[in-house]
């Protein structure tokens, strides 16, 4: 991962910063983690335009330490800063939250993609003008992270500690979709990388198109594997991995797992551990 050395002090709620120092958010995605949100982050980013933040974790008292690359590539892809100074110098949340309260306000829009189990917070931080939920078939989330732990630790299986995490993920977006808000809109990732028409529909919705670049930093997250597998394009690879990949697994173990998220999968109507399909 290409990252920079930042710092920062842990004294205090510095999501309290965010509405001093930077713009209303025009969006925010909440994400379950492996649900295609990094893919819809980048297109809806163009620079020097439009730009969905990967999950910087600014409501969190240490952001991404990938934040700085991400700051640099887009300011030179905008001809704002063609040398990446910014990776360079920007080493402390201050500098951070400068530079974005800079540059941002010279945006035609401008948003964040997180997901864990803290969308509250964030959302009260930024004030996004909307919010989208972006939801996968848990247990195709589960096949993704398998294969990125093996990627990354030559781990067969998730630590209990991501599946926990998973679990939490799932009960704060039940949790957000619960919201009578007409300025959130709930997209499936199978609807969303099938259809053209759920994304146009989308882009209306938004009055944002998307049009960016889908392998945008990829490589800040290990993800290099995965401009090889959509070929630069939005595609069906991935969906319905576990129909197709589970004679090759523990197909056993992936369904109990299932089973625990059996309440989001109905809710967004998705078929339980059993294979029984859902109204959503």
């Amino acid at each position: 991962m290409l990252t920079t050395t930042v710092s920062f002090p842990n004294d205090r709620d510095f999501s309290r910063e965010i509405p001093e120092k930077l713009p209303r958010a025009d969006l925010y995605i909440a994400a379950l983690p492996r649900s295609g949100a990094t893919m819809l982050a980048n297109l809806l980013s163009c620079p020097p335009n439009r730009w969905i933040l990967v999950e910087p974790g600014l409501h969190h008292p240490r952001p991404s330490s990938g934040l700085p690359i991400q700051i640099s590539r887009f300011l030179a892809a905008s001809g704002a800063d063609p040398a990446g100074r910014a990776a360079a110098t920007l080493t402390s949340r201050r500098q951070i939250l400068d530079q974005l309260a800079d540059c941002l306000p010279r945006l035609e829009a401008w948003g964040i993609k997180e997901v864990g189990p803290e969308h509250d917070t964030a959302i009260t931080a930024l004030r996004p003008r909307k919010t989208v939920i972006l939801v996968r078939d848990v247990r195709d989330v589960l096949l993704s992270f398998l294969e990125h732990q093996n990627r990354l630790l030559g781990c067969h299986w998730a630590h209990l500690s991501h599946l926990e995490y998973l679990s939490d993920c799932c009960t704060a977006l039940a949790a957000l979709c619960e919201r009578d808000d007409p300025n959130t809109r709930i997209c499936r990732y199978e609807d969303l990388v099938s259809s053209p028409n759920e994304r146009n529909a989308l882009a209306d919705w938004l009055s944002w198109p998307l049009d960016g670049d889908i392998d945008r930093n990829l490589d800040l997250y290990y993800r290099e594997y995965e401009i090889a597998r959509h070929c630069g394009e939005v595609s069906i690879n991935s969906v319905g991995r576990y129909s197709r990949e589970q004679p090759s697994i523990n197909a056993t173990l992936v369904r109990q797992l299932g089973m625990l998220y059996d309440d989001f999968n109905g809710k967004f109507g998705y078929p339980d551990s059993w294979g029984h399909d859902k109204a959503h």
